[in-house]
């Protein structure tokens, strides 16, 4: 047997040490206690991270959220998300780093609008009602800066028409509202048709649209409704900057009018308005399956939304995307964070809830 004293032969030391442990032990329990939940403090490789569809039940679990404020814009579409806050001030409760600026510009907004300004560091990333292929902006960029930009699906929508409510066609052999098809919306919108035979009246149609050269709806319309054609904006009328100055114009007159003023946007824009009606198109009225000019609703508020099944054109239907820069970390990172926020189960809430329609 060795005769070398031991290293302590007060035992003393050893309770010490012991107790040490027993407190690290103690402390570590408790902050895994605390931060079950707090996955958002995984940090991981940018090169990793990626948008999943239904990973994620609550915002809460989902990783790699910024710790910053964060610029973003784009399609008009997603105005019900963020204009309203509804999301994005969920967002900002579960993750208070995690806020939000909105660019103040004179430019007209919309989905190639937030293409170009992703590319000029004005935005961290952007919102897109098209798919990238589809963007004016996007093809014309040289192959170097296409590279730079990625999408990501988050939901879907579709494009519903509306008209003046005040309009007057009591004394015009024809009921109203009244159901169209695509290729008489056609007509409209390019000026093939200027005015809406009823009996012994032509009524006058004025169209009121956005400049496709900057929202991605009107280029959608443009393709989808209408062949590619131009549209037909009279002097007096001009392009609009905004769904909401396309609603207050076509809405604006305190008499009964002989006129059909004709105007498109998201669903989610228009279903819940009262001062225009919606355009029946092949006899589905998209937002109520009532015959109402106003849109059914249950008992949040949110459109019941018949657009969605599969009697309402295809033509008129989309998904709608996420734009980041793959180049940039800070995009790529809040882009993916906002991406996996919306296809989380209680992002989808709010989706429907603002009457866009969640994928599956």
């Amino acid at each position: 047997m060795s005769k070398d004293k031991p290293f302590h032969k007060d035992s003393s030391f050893y309770v010490a040490v012991g107790v040490m442990i027993s407190a690290f032990a103690a402390t570590t329990t408790v902050v895994n206690n605390l931060c079950k939940n707090c996955i958002s403090n995984i940090i991981i490789p940018p090169d990793e991270i990626v948008c999943e569809n239904n990973k994620y039940n609550n915002i809460a679990e989902i990783p790699n959220i910024p710790k910053e404020p964060v610029t973003y814009s784009g399609s008009t579409t997603f105005a019900p998300l963020g204009e309203r806050h509804r999301m994005d001030q969920m967002i900002v409760n579960s993750y208070p780093q995690f806020k939000f600026k909105y660019p103040r510009k004179n430019d007209d907004y919309g989905s190639n609008t937030g293409v170009n300004m992703l590319l000029a560091n004005q935005l961290i990333f952007s919102l897109s009602s098209e798919n990238l292929s589809s963007l004016p902006s996007y093809e014309r960029l040289p192959d170097k800066d296409k590279d730079k930009l990625d999408e990501y699906k988050v939901a879907s929508d579709a494009i519903v028409f509306y008209v003046n409510k005040n309009l007057q066609v009591a004394t015009a052999d024809r009921n109203w509202p009244h159901s169209f098809d695509l290729l008489e919306l056609k007509k409209f919108l390019t000026g093939e048709d200027k005015s809406w035979e009823a009996g012994k009246f032509n009524i006058p149609i004025k169209v009121y649209t956005r400049n496709p050269a900057n929202s991605g709806t009107a280029k959608f319309v443009q393709r989808n409704v209408m062949d590619n054609n131009p549209f037909f904006v009279g002097k007096k009328v001009g392009y609009m900057k905004t769904t909401s100055e396309s609603i207050q114009k076509i809405a604006d007159s305190k008499q009964p009018v002989v006129e059909i003023r004709i105007g498109y946007a998201s669903a989610s824009e228009v279903c819940n308005q009262e001062t225009v009606q919606v355009v029946l198109i092949n006899n589905i009225n998209p937002c109520t399956n009532e015959d109402k000019y106003r849109t059914k609703t249950n008992q949040v508020n949110t459109p019941v939304l018949y657009y969605s099944d599969g009697n309402y054109p295809e033509k008129l239907k989309r998904f709608l995307f996420v734009i980041i820069r793959k180049d940039v970390p800070l995009s790529k990172q809040a882009g993916v964070a906002y991406c996996n926020i919306l296809l989380s189960g209680k992002g989808k809430e709010y989706i429907k809830q603002e009457g866009l329609i969640p994928l599956k």
